[in-house]
């Protein structure tokens, strides 16, 4: 504290969203890290951008100076302040871990897609999240079991007014 006594300034408080700055730097660093903690291999992403065939060049040119809506950071390419997964098997993984980001039962597919969509992009992940909803056992089995039980009510209300 006594550093920046002789300095003139001024403390504001900004609170969340309203400090973008403070805001996407925060986001960006938490996601990072939990990433690197949660996933072994996570740091490969970074070759995976030299290699995708879409965004090769969009990286490339991201060295030094953002272009368009994209930024490198620590060597990860984003897109304003979502990282982007490269053509990858990473993809599915983060799929399937925000699909089963449920306490006790597997999200749909509106609310994993949320939930990707929050920290990362890629194009047509609308499509790789319900290909890879569609494909969880648990997620098919919770739908048909929501089914059956409402086919039950009906039969039991359909006895009830016949008799």
């Amino acid at each position: 504290m006594e550093f920046i006594k002789p300095f003139p300034y001024v403390i504001k408080y900004k609170k969340g969203k309203e400090n973008v700055v403070a805001y996407a730097l925060s986001r960006r660093y938490v996601v990072l890290a939990s990433l690197d903690a949660k996933l072994i291999g996570f740091e490969y992403v970074k070759e995976f951008y030299k290699h995708d065939s879409n965004f090769a060049q969009i990286f490339v040119a991201c060295k030094k100076e953002a272009f368009k809506s994209f930024h490198r950071a620590d060597s990860y390419l984003f897109r304003e302040n979502k990282l982007f997964i490269p053509q990858s098997s990473m993809r599915e993984l983060l799929v399937r871990k925000a699909h089963e980001g449920g306490l006790m039962r597997y999200f749909r597919v509106k609310r994993t897609l949320d939930v990707s969509h929050e920290h990362f992009y890629w194009p047509k992940m609308k499509h790789e999240v319900e290909k890879n909803c569609d494909k969880c056992l648990t997620y098919i089995r919770e739908q048909n079991q929501k089914f059956y039980r409402m086919d039950c009510i009906h039969l039991y209300l359909y006895l009830m007014n016949l008799g």
